[in-house]
């Protein structure tokens, strides 16, 4: 092996001697490390380098390997003893072909393969590595470059990615740069190993591994993954996480209170494979286990008291959780609601109610007797239909639960007959016009409950015209050229709305200024 020195020619330029071994490996969907102030890789010298015979795209002297793990990338390379190697200086790049900057320099070892651990911060990032060796007096070698799809990687995130998990049966996100096949165990030699055709090369796949069983929570559990194909395997993927197996349990999505006894338990499924619940813990230690699927039913006490469900449950990594509790009591409707939906008075007679309460039944009546008035199954939204004859009518609600009954509640409805009507929006009654302007009239029309509609609007100006065709009927307007005036000058203005033979008219008192 030839290791040149340096030497300062006739010109004063410097000529580099040389051997080389580096890499250049491209870690496809991730990596971390932000690089500033990147430099281009130096440029070769021209002359046999005994290390790479097919160029700089091909050959690989230090056997250089790259494994990716959870958090790490483990760069390894064979050292070359013998040669007075003090010292293997990682470049890193996010280019294949340029900016290169040193990342860390790493001492020989006396084991035959050197490793350096590349922190991952950014999983979306690729990067490309190379390795350089130098001796103590100062001799470096050339770079040897690596096709950066030579060596790859499977990118493996672990269940949620909070290494955790409450399952032996983990689901692994896994992609691919390069293979035709997955290859997962348990086991570093992947005995009884789950196989998987690769579906598409860079795309994230789902694969399911059996971890076994553990013992207790915080028990590590490792997995291993392989890509492969003919004639190729990449290096293998070692990961872990930890188990934790409690599944904290609430009553109907984490309620305080409820209307019925007969309540809905919310409980994380992962993993679990058996559930029991009592009222006490003690009682808990002699309830028979039942097999889990799904969120299970508990029927809590007659009582308007809080009460504590206890809760175990046993999971398929091999142990039982801690007692885990919940408590809750009977809902006792104290700030129940419900209003009519109703804007002002209303000719209708079935009227819309908005009620909000923890409750199985409602009823609504026009006496606080309820006289004739039926339960009915509770819903956010009820109806109930007013007593004939025009006026003000308190309704009485009460709601009702498996524990108690509600406080009365009241609502306030004005129900009646809407007669044909029309008035005016502007101007105001008395309004001061200033004469020998233009000025928007506006207002409104209504159609008699039951009646025809509203069919034309007009308006009397009260200056010998008759009557003026209004644009429009519920809403209505009309420009008034005001007439020019010597003194302040009262005028009463008409409108009237017909809808069929019927009519009716109002009228709006005004000034006109000088």
């Amino acid at each position: 092996m030839h290791i040149g020195k340096q030497a300062r020619n006739d010109s004063g330029n410097t000529r580099l001697g040389v051997w080389t071994v580096a890499l250049a490996l491209a870690l496809i969907a991730a990596g971390a490390l932000w690089i500033a102030g990147c430099e281009s890789k130096p440029a070769e010298p021209v002359f046999e380098n005994p290390f790479d015979a097919d160029g700089p795209l091909a050959g690989t002297p230090m056997d250089i390997q790259a494994t990716r793990g959870d958090s790490l990338y483990t760069v390894t390379w064979q050292q070359l003893p013998g040669y007075g190697i003090s010292a293997y200086d990682v470049i890193v790049s996010t280019e294949y072909d340029s900016g290169y900057e040193f990342w860390q320099s790493f001492a020989p070892t006396t084991q035959p393969r050197a490793f350096a651990q590349f922190p991952i911060e950014d999983h979306d990032q690729a990067y490309y590595f190379g390795v350089t060796a130098f001796t103590n007096s100062g001799d470096f070698s050339l770079t040897n470059y690596q096709d950066p799809d030579a060596v790859v990687t499977p990118q493996v995130v672990a269940g949620a990615g909070n290494k955790l998990t409450a399952s032996r049966y983990l689901t692994l996100n896994i992609s691919v740069t390069r293979g035709d096949e997955l290859l997962v165990a348990n086991n570093r030699n992947f005995i009884g190993a789950v196989t998987a055709p690769v579906a598409e090369l860079y795309a994230v796949q789902q694969v399911v591994l059996d971890l076994g069983t553990a013992t207790a929570d915080h028990d590590t559990l490792r997995y291993y993954v392989q890509a492969t194909s003919s004639g190729w395997e990449s290096p293998v993927v070692e990961g872990w996480v930890r188990t934790l197996f409690g599944p904290e349990f609430s009553v109907e999505n984490s309620s305080t209170t409820v209307a019925t006894r007969n309540v809905i338990l919310t409980v994380p499924p992962e993993g679990v494979q058996q559930a029991r619940f009592a009222a006490t813990a003690e009682d808990l230690e002699t309830e028979a286990w039942s097999d889990f699927s799904g969120d299970p039913t508990y029927e809590l006490e007659d009582t308007l008291l809080d009460q504590t469900i206890y809760g175990q449950f046993r999971g398929d990594l091999g142990y039982d959780s801690p007692v885990l509790q919940a408590t809750v009591s009977g809902d006792l409707m104290t700030d129940a609601t419900c209003t009519a939906d109703v804007d002002g008075a209303t000719a209708d007679p079935v009227v819309r109610m908005l009620c909000d309460a923890v409750a199985t039944q409602v009823r609504i009546g026009e006496a606080d007797s309820f006289a004739g008035a039926a339960w009915h199954a509770y819903a956010d939204t009820v109806y109930t239909t007013l007593s004939a004859g025009s006026g003000r009518k308190t309704l009485y609600i009460q709601f009702r639960n498996e524990f108690t009954d509600s406080p009365l509640l009241t609502e306030v409805v004005d129900f009646g007959e809407q007669p044909l009507a029309v008035g005016f929006y502007a101007p105001a009654p008395n309004t001061e016009l200033s004469g020998g302007t233009s000025y928007q009239m506006r207002g409104w029309a209504f159609a008699a409950t039951g009646g025809a509609p509203v069919d034309s609007v007009k308006l009397d100006l009260e200056d010998g015209s008759g009557w003026i065709r209004a644009e429009g009927l519920e809403e209505w307007t009309l420009w008034w050229d005001v007439p020019a005036v010597d003194i302040e000058t009262g005028r009463t203005l008409r409108a009237r709305a017909w809808a069929g033979a019927d009519s009716v008219t109002t009228t709006l008192p005004v000034m006109i200024d000088p």
